[in-house]
């Protein structure tokens, strides 16, 4: 997949889906999914390179996924053509100018969009004007209704809202697929290595979105192959220490990650963290625990 930062022309026509799409959720999928088979125009996602709510001021939202993570989903789903826009740029466009870049800098044939979708400076742009831009400039509009889940739209403030209750199957079933992360391992004080737990390290991004502290049941893959996993996501304190991080056990892996980015999948909140007595007691939590992610994963 071809990645650009830039108003700069992919070389052919596309067929673009526009959209912030956190999460790529069912929702977005669907938007994605239509312009993935337009004869003779290249599938392309036009999308920020920065968290909009950051740049607008106010509360910062928290994300779903990185940029990184998304390209490459959106990669396996099909889109040939990213383009990670400046949002601190786009926000203060003229609609009609941002159509006019889509339309004749990058030869935009077909695009695709939410029923909410809005563009340009203060959000005037609609589907309403967008709509008319494209009847203007023949190019093909499509519309995607709101994907629904329990007779409400599938969206990312709703997901957000579930993972922060720890409520990953609910939030899996919106996104179309267990929530997880996807990031370096990093070094840590190897304190589990002798508890003969050894756990990988993953800090997790300050824009990132914070999960409840406390220990999961997840999945975990390494080279291809899925192996269950017993996640922390806390401040460690038991072991006194304030950086907020997530610490995996591989169960039946044992391997050297560090550097690498390891995609893990987030199931069952199976407690909150909490501080032990002794690392005796704290060992002896964790292989329940253990245990507690070995069926859950037999049952994916």
């Amino acid at each position: 997949m071809r990645i650009y930062r830039d108003w700069e022309p992919a070389g052919a026509p596309l067929a673009v889906a526009l959209g912030s799409f956190d999460g790529l959720h069912r929702g977005h999928q669907a938007v994605i999914g239509q312009v993935l088979n337009c004869p003779g125009q290249v599938p392309a996602v036009v999308t920020f390179d920065e968290n909009p709510s950051a740049v607008l001021g106010g509360q910062s939202v928290p994300l779903l996924m990185t940029n990184e993570e998304k390209a490459h989903e959106l990669e396996k789903m099909g889109v040939e053509v990213l383009y990670l826009l400046p949002f601190s740029h786009i926000c203060h466009m003229q609609p009609e100018r941002f159509f006019e870049r889509l339309q004749k800098d990058l030869q935009a044939k077909t695009i695709s969009c939410g029923f909410n979708f809005r563009f340009g400076d203060k959000g005037r742009g609609d589907t309403k004007l967008l709509t008319a831009l494209c009847a203007g400039a023949q190019v093909q509009l499509k519309v995607m209704a709101a994907v629904e889940d329990g007779a409400q739209p599938v969206s990312s403030t709703r997901i957000r809202a579930l993972v922060q209750q720890g409520n990953m199957r609910e939030a899996g079933k919106l996104l179309g697929r267990p929530f997880g992360f996807c990031f370096p391992v990093e070094h840590g004080r190897q304190l589990g290595r002798t508890l003969g737990i050894p756990t990988i390290n993953q800090a997790l991004p300050k824009d990132f979105i914070r999960p409840p502290f406390g220990v999961y049941a997840s999945m975990v893959t390494v080279d291809g192959r899925r192996y269950a996993g017993v996640t922390n996501i806390g401040v460690k304190p038991t072991v006194g220490s304030d950086h907020v991080l997530s610490e995996t056990w591989i169960l039946d892996y044992q391997g050297d990650l560090y550097g690498q980015s390891v995609p893990v999948e987030l199931y069952d909140f199976l407690r909150p963290e909490r501080r032990f007595d002794s690392l005796a007691a704290m060992q002896d939590e964790i292989l329940k625990n253990a245990e507690t992610a070995r069926q859950v994963a037999g049952q994916r």
